[in-house]
């Protein structure tokens, strides 16, 4: 057995070598026969590129695994040539519904009703009194003052009860009953509103604490602090400025302009919340936008500089924004809060009912 120089393997029979470079000369000229039929083939008619079968499947194959492939040159859904628009990031905002404000006893809180109550009523925000008119605290405050005249209140445990309750998703506001003060005035005679005949007295035999005076507007701008570290969305200062009603001119302290008493004292409050991002809000009668109340110090000019709500007692024939419009304050109907007997699920405006 031998082996070719080609590396065939050897054959039988008797073969010369001229037979033998015969057979190789045709095997070759077989070869060169087939690559030249192939490279013509492969430029195709008119001499361009022809697309070999399994070359052909190679090139149109996509480059992602398992897309499916719309078939060459066609357009299904007709849009060739139109640029796809992108679609939008920016959702638009949802419309935030109106205050609706029901206010609740403490006990809500603590029994756990508050929620299902406000629902029964259609309201989306709950109203706490904090600080009522006779200066009573409806949590245990950490203000010396509040100690001393015996103002805090009795059960510990509701402030933790209200700060769970103010971790939760419900709008809620603290109502607090500022210079209306029947108890740390009686303590306190240095902080009250003073007349003739000792403590000034309003139309319902109620003290007061004097607005000019730098340690009440502390007290009530320290309690507000406190108010907004529990998590109240909202203060709501009711009598935050001089009484109108009663005998208004026996009173003897409060000398200066009462505009700027007032305005200092909610700056005080504004410095004590502002860690906190709580709205202040200032409840206001409508008589003295008008000019039929005698001067309280909360004026148009004064609610203008604010940017908290103003809650007015309405359920009358008024037009409540329109007189907030003519005494210059703007935007006068997104910051209404109307006080009404009772709410209307069905209002599209902000209201209020309160326990008065």
């Amino acid at each position: 057995m031998r082996r070719s120089q080609r590396g065939y393997s050897s054959y039988r029979g008797r073969r010369t070598l001229t037979d033998v470079l015969k057979i190789v000369a045709a095997v070759l000229g077989v070869l060169v026969v087939v690559l030249l039929a192939v490279i013509w083939l492969s430029r195709g008619e008119n001499g361009f590129p022809l697309k070999l079968p399994i070359l052909s499947q190679q090139e149109d194959e996509p480059s992602g695994s398992g897309q499916d492939v719309q078939g060459e040159g066609t357009d299904p859904a007709g849009t060739e040539g139109e640029p796809e628009e992108p679609a939008s990031s920016e959702e638009e905002p949802e419309q935030e519904s109106a205050l609706t404000a029901l206010e609740l006893p403490l006990s809500a809180i603590q029994d756990g009703s508050a929620a299902a109550q406000l629902e029964q009523a259609g309201a989306n925000a709950l109203v706490l009194t904090m600080k009522d008119e006779e200066g009573m605290l409806a949590w245990d405050a950490q203000q010396s003052l509040a100690r001393s005249c015996g103002v805090n209140a009795a059960d510990g445990a509701i402030q933790e009860q209200l700060v769970s309750w103010n971790q939760g998703e419900v709008y809620t506001v603290a109502r607090v009953c500022c210079f209306r003060d029947n108890t740390i005035p009686y303590h306190r005679n240095d902080l009250a509103m003073r007349a003739s005949y000792g403590n000034w007295r309003d139309e319902e035999g109620l003290r007061w604490l004097n607005p000019a005076s730098e340690g009440a507007q502390t007290y009530l701008a320290d309690l507000c602090g406190e108010l907004a570290a529990m998590g109240f969305d909202e203060i709501l200062l009711e009598c935050p400025g001089f009484p109108t009603a009663g005998s208004v001119e026996a009173i003897t302290s409060g000398d200066g302009s009462r505009e700027e008493t007032v305005s200092a004292f909610l700056t005080r409050v504004e410095e004590a919340v502002a860690p906190y991002d709580t709205r202040i809000s200032l409840r206001v009668e409508a008589g003295t936008l008008t000019g039929t109340l005698p001067e309280s110090g909360v004026t148009a000019a004064l609610l203008e500089k604010q940017e908290g709500r103003i809650w007015v007692d309405g359920g009358g024939e008024e037009d409540l924004s329109e007189i907030l419009l003519q005494a210059g304050v703007t935007a006068a109907q997104e910051r209404l809060v109307e006080i009404v007997p009772q709410i209307d699920p069905n209002a599209e405006s902000a209201q209020a009912e309160l326990t008065d």
